[in-house]
C-alpha cells in the first residue's frame, strides 16, 4: 500500500524523451509534456519538447516544475502561479500550488486557506467546507476522487465539486488508480490492520490478507504487491494472477506488457504470465517502451531490446527515461545530447540541465522513481506495513540521501 500524502508540492509525474509528440502506453497514446531544461549551469530556465524544440524561452530565475496535463508550477522565491503551454498565466499568485490533476489544482492562499480550482484559474470550492470543516489534509483527483484526511486522522474521498462521496472512516487510503483504491482499518482493540480493495463507490472488491505488507498502484489491470509468501501480482478482483515467489524480493508494476522483477540485488524482465524473459543481472529495472529499455552498467547507461541485446552501448553519464522512439536526450559529460537509436548524435544541441527529478509514471505506477538524474529507488524500500506519510517522506529523503551521497 502506498503511504504518502503530497498536499502542496508536487516530487512526481511522467517524464519522456523522443522525437514524437505521443506517448503510447498499453495503447492508449498521450501528448508529451515541454520538460524544464537550461543552456548552462548559472542560466535560467526554459521548456524543451520531445524533438529537442524550445517551447518557452530561457527566461524562468527558479526550476519550474514540468508540464502535467498541460499546466506548469512556476515558483517567485515567494508565490508560485500556473502557465499554460504558451506560457500564458492561469489564475493568480499561490502560496501553494499542487500539479492538475482530473481538471482540478489544489492551491494554498496567503491565510493558509486551501482551494480547488479549475483549468481556467477558477475557485471550484473551498477545502475547510468538506466534512464539516475537519479537514487536516487532502490530496488530488485520481479517477474523480480525492482523499482527504480529517483531524481525528481518518481517511474519505471527496468528488471534483467538493462532495463527499465515501465517509471517512479509514484509517489509511491510496489514491484511486484504474477506479481501485487500497484502504485500511485498524482495530483499536488488537491494533491488527484490515486491508481492502474498494470501488469509487466505497464497495468492498476484496478483503486482503493480512500478512500483507505492501501494494503498488494498479497498472495495466495489475498490482504488484508482497506479503509473507513472497511477491507477485493481483488483479482488480484481489484475485492473485501471478503467484508469488520468495525469489522475487521486489517488483515494478507492469508497462507496456512487461514488468521487472529484483533477485539478488539485480533486476530482470518477466512477461504478462510472470516468464522471465531476461535474467536479473541489470543494475536497475529495465521498463520497455516501444521494445526498448534504459539499463545501467558500472554507473554508464545504454539501452537493449526485448532480447536483451545492447542496441546503445552503455557509454552515457545518464539517459532520459522512459525512451519512447527511437531518439534521446542522453548525457555525455556535463551537457544533453540528442542520439538516434544507435547512439549516432543527432545535432548540435547541447543543453546542461533537463529536469529529471521526476517518477517514472505519476504515482509510483512502476514501484520505482527517479530521484535527479540517478535511477533510483525501490518501491520496498519506502514503505513497510506500519508506515505512515510522514514515515514514507522520511525514508524517500533517506534514500536519496544516499543516492547522492549526502
Amino acid at each position: 500500500m502506498k503511504h504518502i500524502s503530497i498536499i502542496l508540492f508536487t516530487i512526481l509525474a511522467i517524464v519522456s524523451g523522443c522525437k514524437e509528440s505521443i506517448y503510447q502506453n498499453n495503447g492508449n497514446k498521450y501528448p508529451l509534456e515541454p520538460l524544464p531544461f537550461k543552456y548552462v549551469e548559472d542560466g535560467k530556465w526554459g521548456f524543451i519538447d520531445a524533438n529537442g524544440n524550445i517551447m518557452l524561452e530561457t527566461s524562468f530565475k527558479n526550476k519550474p516544475e514540468s508540464f502535467q496535463n498541460g499546466f506548469a508550477i512556476i515558483s517567485n522565491d515567494t508565490v508560485y502561479y500556473y502557465i499554460n503551454i504558451k506560457g500564458d498565466t492561469i489564475g493568480t499568485y499561490y502560496f501553494g500550488a499542487n500539479s492538475f490533476s482530473d481538471n482540478r489544482a489544489l492551491v494554498r492562499n496567503k491565510d493558509r486557506e486551501l482551494f480547488f480550482i479549475d483549468e481556467t484559474g477558477k475557485i471550484i470550492f473551498k477545502v475547510d467546507t468538506i466534512a464539516k470543516s475537519q479537514l487536516r489534509q487532502c490530496r488530488s483527483f485520481h479517477d474523480g476522487l480525492a482523499v482527504f484526511i480529517t483531524n481525528d486522522l481518518k481517511y474519505g474521498f471527496m468528488d471534483k465539486s467538493g462532495k463527499v462521496v465515501i465517509k471517512p472512516k479509514y484509517t489509511n487510503a491510496d489514491d484511486f488508480s484504474e477506479s481501485i483504491s487500497c484502504v485500511e482499518i485498524k482495530n483499536d482493540t488488537n491494533n491488527k490492520i484490515q486491508r481492502l480493495l474498494i470501488d469509487t463507490r466505497g464497495n468492498v472488491i476484496r478483503e486482503l490478507d493480512e500478512s500483507m505488507k505492501w501494494i503498488a498502484p494498479f497498472n495495466e489491470g495489475l498490482a504488484a504487491f508482497k506479503d509473507s509468501s513472497g511477491c507477485g501480482y493481483l488483479n482488480k478482483k484481489g484475485e492473485v494472477l501471478i503467484k508469488q515467489q520468495k525469489k522475487w524480493q521486489d517488483l515494478t508494476n507492469f508497462v507496456n506488457g512487461y514488468a521487472s522483477y529484483m533477485r539478488g540485488g539485480s533486476w530482470g524482465v518477466i512477461d504478462s504470465t510472470g516468464k522471465s524473459i531476461l535474467n536479473a543481472v541489470y543494475e536497475m529495472p529495465p521498463l520497455f517502451y516501444n521494445g526498448q529499455a534504459i539499463i545501467k552498467e558500472n554507473d554508464k547507461y545504454g539501452v537493449i531490446n526485448l532480447k536483451g541485446e545492447k542496441t546503445i552501448d552503455c557509454l552515457y553519464d545518464h539517459i532520459a527515461y522512459p525512451m519512447i522512439d527511437s531518439c534521446f536526450f542522453a548525457k555525455s559529460g556535463k551537457y544533453y545530447l540528442m542520439i538516434d537509436e544507435t547512439g549516432k548524435q543527432i545535432n548540435d544541441q547541447e543543453l546542461f540541465r533537463i529536469d529529471l527529478v521526476q517518477a517514472l509514471v505519476n504515482g509510483f505506477t512502476t514501484g520505482y522513481i527517479v530521484v535527479g538524474e540517478k535511477m533510483g529507488i525501490s518501491y520496498s524500500k519506502l514503505t513497510t506495513a506500519s508506515s505512515d506519510e510522514n514515515e514514507m517522506m522520511s525514508n524517500l529523503n533517506t534514500e536519496a540521501r544516499k543516492l547522492y551521497n549526502n
